[in-house]
């Protein structure tokens, strides 16, 4: 077999696991188009500033969006209607489940943001004993190496 057979046949599988989905992959930044364009009654035009993007990028990606929701005959997430986009029943349908994905998708992006910039902090529990003695010692010897970690000892009574 070669190569181009191998490259001919993964593609097939490819197209083939597509159909079967009913939508070929959609990305994120045509997810959040979407949202966007649904959020304000259809105006393209705002949902391009929110996303700090002109016109022409706002058309393509809408473009891309209707092609890939309308492939292997399903109906476009979009309609133009006028100078508005409609959101279509297919829309409808998906709406809700897509704007919770890209609002779930910015919650984490904002996490990892955020806690990749505090310090790590470990928490430990031991006997009060130990808290004085041998873990208190390891983690003063932890905190010199680490400084800007932080480090939480409970040591009920």
């Amino acid at each position: 077999m070669t190569q181009r057979d191998t490259s001919r046949m993964a593609k097939s599988n490819i197209e083939s696991e597509s159909a079967s989905l009913g939508v070929s992959h959609i990305p994120l930044v045509l997810m959040q188009t979407f949202v966007l364009i649904a959020a304000n009654d259809g105006d393209a035009a705002t949902a391009g500033r929110v996303l700090g993007i002109s016109q022409t990028s706002m058309s393509r990606r809408i473009s891309a969006l209707r092609e890939l929701t309308s492939r292997h005959g399903g109906q476009p997430w979009l309609l133009l209607k006028g100078k508005k986009w409609l959101v279509t029943a297919e829309g409808q349908r998906v709406r809700g489940v897509v704007s919770d994905f890209v609002r779930r998708f910015e919650q984490a992006e904002r996490f990892i943001a955020d806690t990749s910039k505090s310090p790590l902090t470990l928490s430990i529990a031991c006997d009060h004993l130990n808290a004085v003695g041998m873990v208190g010692r390891a983690v003063e010897e932890y905190l010199r190496e680490n400084p800007q970690h932080r480090v939480r000892l409970a040591a009920p009574s």
